[in-house]
């Protein structure tokens, strides 16, 4: 039986948590934008730089979320699919807000945690428990 990385569980079990959490809020975020007019417009004016609308960074925030959630989940459980398909929607989540929207605090924070979290995902004891010997990883 492979043995999980405790850095795996605690990546896994916050991309469950985390995106759980934002499949609350997400669509409250979305009914109370559009309950009130006034954040509405506060928000279209925050964004005014950006060249994605609103509904866009709405529809792929929930897509993101949904695919954190599987793959947390998949990669509890061994799958080494999930650990691409995460680090390929994480990559292209942070390319769309490095082309959209100003560079911020945020964006930069979020690349060092992407490139922690890869970093952690691709470790030798995690191409061990994502069952790829020596010679598929190319080492």
């Amino acid at each position: 039986m492979r043995t999980r990385p405790t850095s795996i569980t605690v990546i896994c079990w916050l991309l469950i948590v985390v995106g759980a959490m934002a499949m609350i809020f997400i669509p409250l975020g979305l009914l109370y934008d559009h309950a009130t007019r006034a954040v509405m417009d506060q928000r279209l004016r925050v964004v005014a730089g950006n060249l994605l609308p609103l509904s866009v960074e709405y529809a792929i925030g929930f897509t993101k979320v949904l695919v954190f959630i599987t793959s947390g989940i998949a990669m509890l459980n061994g799958q080494k699919w999930a650990r691409l398909l995460f680090t390929i929607m994480a990559a292209f989540d942070l390319l769309i807000h490095l082309t959209t929207a100003p560079v911020n605090t945020g964006l930069i924070l979020g690349l060092i945690e992407y490139a922690v979290v890869v970093f952690f995902l691709f470790r030798p004891n995690a191409n061990q428990y994502f069952g790829e010997s020596r010679s598929q990883i190319g080492v």
